[in-house]
């Protein structure tokens, strides 16, 4: 029986961690906050570049959240997030 071998530090996609914040007059909850941004990257970025992107929702609180970026790809989901 083989096992797998980890990866090595220098094979792994460096990740970068944004925070985002929503200002509404009105209460959001906290998954329609997360399907608006998700639906948002999606929109502008594509599938093929939201997959690029290693988009993964990290942390959630009443007024936004933590996004874990691929290091490549951050400008383009700061840009999605505007």
């Amino acid at each position: 029986m083989t096992t797998i071998q980890p990866l090595l530090p220098t094979l792994r996609e460096k990740q970068r961690y944004l925070a985002y914040e929503a200002f509404s007059e009105e209460p959001v909850s906290p998954a329609a906050l997360r399907a608006g941004v998700r639906a948002g990257l999606l929109g502008f970025l594509g599938e093929h570049g939201y997959g690029a992107a290693g988009i993964q929702f990290v942390g959630d609180h009443q007024h936004g959240g933590v996004l874990r970026v691929n290091r490549a790809c951050v400008d383009e989901v700061k840009s999605g997030l505007l």
